[in-house]
């Protein structure tokens, strides 16, 4: 795929550069003073980037670092278009698709077996999850849009886990969220778990509010319900705004 080819060789170009000491000495060698606050701090920002990205090392270890940026942008993309080209159908009788609009319905017409197929394309995949009556669909659905890539891309990910340490260790980081964070607003992974708690904890009470609301209305309209299943929040949310705020998204 030339897009994906694209990717891979502008990630590449953007390693060589931030490795590339000529560069990187031209830059260290303009003077910090006699310019104005803001060139002078992205001057800065700019040498800071440069030498996380491994510029200081020696020759060999920047060909290491190198080579696994380059590795590691071939996986995402690989990823991403295992995902991409992850299409899964299923397929349904023309009874589990009540409750769907007309015009999906008129646009899924019965096969030879007299089944109707629902891919996991995204014109298929939010109006089913959203509007089909039966949980039995959904579930199945959702099941199998969570496995698009798998288990081509478990592996993918494991390999990208390995060089992503592997990377953070040459450059003298104990792993790769302490290497990329470095440069962002919340800059440790102890900061970014503490705004996540923080978040988790004022969102709270409302999250709960809400999920009271949503197994009210499960239990109405499934009698004996103990708890809301993943494959049933999105096909909830259009009835409870209409049980309790009188809003109808269609």
């Amino acid at each position: 795929d030339a897009g994906a080819a694209c990717q891979v060789r502008l990630a590449s170009l953007a390693s060589e550069i931030s490795l590339s000491r000529p560069i990187y000495d031209r830059l260290k060698a303009i003077p910090a003073t006699g310019t104005d606050a803001a060139t002078s701090l992205y001057l800065k920002r700019t040498l800071e980037g440069f030498e996380r990205s491994g510029v200081a090392l020696d020759e060999a270890q920047r060909g290491r670092v190198q080579a696994l940026n380059e590795e590691l942008a071939k996986l995402g993309t690989e990823f991403d278009t295992n995902i991409a080209n992850g299409r899964q159908v299923i397929k349904a009788t023309a009874a589990e698709l009540a409750g769907l609009p007309a015009d999906f319905i008129a646009a899924h017409k019965p096969g030879a077996d007299g089944m109707i197929e629902i891919s996991t394309d995204t014109p298929d995949y939010q109006p089913v999850m959203t509007y089909a009556e039966s949980d039995e669909l959904r579930r199945r659905l959702s099941e199998v849009y969570n496995r698009r890539a798998y288990p081509a891309n478990d592996a993918i990910l494991t390999q990208m886990f390995t060089l992503r340490q592997e990377l953070a260790g040459i450059l003298g980081r104990p792993n790769y969220a302490t290497l990329v964070l470095e440069d962002k607003m919340v800059d440790s992974p102890a900061r970014v778990q503490q705004l996540i708690s923080d978040m988790a904890a004022a969102a709270r009470p409302a999250a709960q509010r809400d999920y009271a609301k949503n197994l009210q209305v499960l239990r109405e309209l499934r009698p004996g319900a103990e708890r809301i299943e993943f494959w049933q929040t999105r096909w909830l949310s259009p009835k409870v705004q209409q049980r309790f705020y009188a809003y109808n998204p269609q």
